[in-house]
């Protein structure tokens, strides 16, 4: 009855390794357009069953990030790095990168390796974004005109790196007041210096198109293009002039309290050719962040449904503050600023209860779901900087699959030749023994969703020896007892007893420096470590329990006089 049980167990592995397996197969038997015609929940159903390839199989990117903590205080710089390694780990989780590897490298650094992924700008996106979001007020259109006279008056003479601007300056009292109080750092001296270079503007019917003549009168306006959604707009490729005249100690000096100047992160068709990015003057502190956040998802915009817009929800405290905020500023613009960047500056229709809402201006779908995702993945600490990049393409990958293949199979052949000649029948049994503990680890490797990769390979060669080893010492026991004259089965019978404590002592250590390679060691070591710690799983159960079943079946009926061996 036992020998009964042992059969049908082993009938059961054989299936569930072949069934888990076959997945694997399917897959990667596809072509690239077939995989392509595969509708997302079928392909997201293969990515969960089939045999994941690491980075050096399938090619993909390499990142080391570094953890700025200066601006942090003595207890949040304990665990930054912890907290930075776990939010980009939700983020590339929710990317749907296969088997990422994402880990600590000193005391501020994070080692992330994404294998098969190639948009490598999108990727950079993703982990090297901060993630702060704000909502903040925009500034009305005549305090912007004000701001620009202002810039205009105080940058007179003032000479920056590609500028062209070099005429008489401004009355000396009012732009050293204005100079002084920037440097000083003096709010009140501030602001009572911009008070007086500040005309009585009616609005911004001063700044009508075309601003770019006379830049000896206009030496920042001349620069900017039109108004628009609540700021102006600037040729994209002014934008490092804009921003080497704004950080001039003058260009400082004019800003209200209370203000900045922020770019959009929409870039824009302009008339006559080329694009241009919207500067806006908002307030400079959030009436609201994400850390009342607690759901983004995309959505179709429902003024453009082949464009996506990404929804939010906040919590109860943060849809409290945004019913206010929004009410109390109906027909005014609200930007929507995620580091540092205006993503959008809709203007409030109504007040809006519930606290949702959404952001819109996204240039691609892939943007949207990148934005969603950072945005429920949550801010970072800190941020983080890219110290090392490196890309391995996917024909290295595949280089190495096949020669690795080659590497196996010849390893197979010369083993099997081996086993044959030497014990032959029963070599050709634990060649079959090897066979089905192949077919074991990689089934293991599908359902455990553990990443095979060119060091996990080197462990699979490895077990195809220690696999034959532990059935030629089986073997070499069986033939002492026969050299005894013992029967057949009571020579394999007393063959195995002898030889499992040997085996099983061999087994057990080589088990252990596994599972200390695979605690301690880094992505390559560990993928090592999980075949090399599954194989020798595997190799007790076909090398002690299916062959010696096998042996039981040609000796239960009949009495042999001899055993090829």
């Amino acid at each position: 009855m036992r020998k009964k049980w042992i059969l049908i167990i082993i009938a059961a592995a054989i299936v569930y390794s072949l069934w888990a397996l076959y997945p694997s197969f399917r897959f990667y038997s596809m072509s690239k357009d077939e995989r392509a015609r595969l509708s997302t929940e079928k392909m997201d159903k293969y990515l969960g069953s089939v045999i994941k390839l690491g980075l050096d199989l399938q090619g993909g990117m390499y990142l080391v990030l570094e953890v700025d903590e200066s601006n942090l205080s003595g207890d949040a710089k304990t665990d930054a790095a912890d907290r930075v390694m776990e939010i980009l780990r939700n983020r590339v989780d929710q990317f749907g990168v296969a088997e990422p590897i994402i880990q600590r490298q000193g005391d501020n650094r994070i080692v992330i390796q994404l294998p098969g992924l190639e948009d490598q700008e999108r990727a950079r996106s993703l982990v090297g974004t901060t993630a702060l979001l704000e909502f903040r007020l925009v500034r009305e259109p005549d305090e912007m005109a004000q701001v620009l006279n202002a810039l205009d008056r105080v940058l007179k003479g003032v000479k920056v790196e590609g500028s062209i601007v070099d005429t008489t300056g401004i009355a000396g009292e009012e732009a050293a007041q204005a100079e002084q109080a920037a440097q000083t750092g003096q709010d009140v001296a501030a602001s009572s210096a911009v008070d007086s270079l500040l005309p009585s503007l009616p609005g911004t019917e001063d700044l009508e198109v075309p601003m770019r003549e006379g830049a000896a009168d206009k030496p920042f306006t001349s620069h900017l293009i039109t108004f628009a959604d609540g700021g102006v707009v600037v040729d994209e490729r002014e934008v490092g002039l804009i921003n080497a005249l704004l950080g001039t100690p003058q260009g400082q000096s004019v800003l209200p309290r209370q203000s900045e100047l922020l770019w959009g992160n929409e870039v824009r068709p302009i008339q006559g050719g080329g694009k241009g990015r919207v500067l806006y003057l908002v307030e400079n502190r959030a009436t609201l962040d994400g850390r009342t956040l607690v759901d983004a998802s995309t959505r179709p915009d429902p003024d453009d449904p082949s464009m996506m817009n990404v929804a939010f929800r906040l919590n109860r405290e943060g849809g409290l503050i945004f019913s206010r905020f929004t009410g109390e500023n109906i027909g005014r613009r609200i930007a929507i600023v995620l580091d540092g960047r205006i993503r959008s500056a809709p203007v409030v229709q109504t007040k809006i209860p519930g606290g949702e809402g959404r952001i819109t201006g996204m240039d691609s779908d892939e943007e949207a779901s990148d934005l969603a995702i950072v945005l429920r993945a949550g801010a970072l600490p800190a941020p983080v900087s890219v110290v090392e990049e490196r890309t391995i393409g996917p024909t290295l990958g595949r280089d190495s699959i096949v020669a690795s293949s080659y590497a196996a199979l010849i390893g197979f052949i010369a083993v099997v030749l081996f086993m044959v000649l030497y014990y032959r029948l029963s070599g050709l049994l634990a060649c079959g023994a090897m066979v089905l503990n192949l077919i074991m680890i990689l089934a293991a490797l599908a359902k455990l969703h553990a990443a095979l990769t060119l060091p996990g390979i080197a462990g699979l060669i490895l077990t195809m020896g220690m696999s034959v080893d532990a059935n030629v010492l089986i073997f070499e026991r069986i033939r002492e007892e026969l050299a005894k004259a013992k029967t057949v089965r009571s020579a394999i019978e007393t063959g195995y007893h002898r030889a499992f404590a040997v085996i099983l002592d061999s087994n057990v250590t080589t088990l252990i420096t596994a599972v200390v390679l695979w605690q301690f060691g880094t992505g390559p070591i560990k993928g090592f470590a999980t075949t090399l710690s599954i194989g020798l799983i595997a190799n007790m159960f076909t090398a002690i329990v299916c062959t010696r079943a096998v042996y039981d079946l040609i000796t239960a009926n009949r009495q042999l006089q001899k055993l090829s061996i």
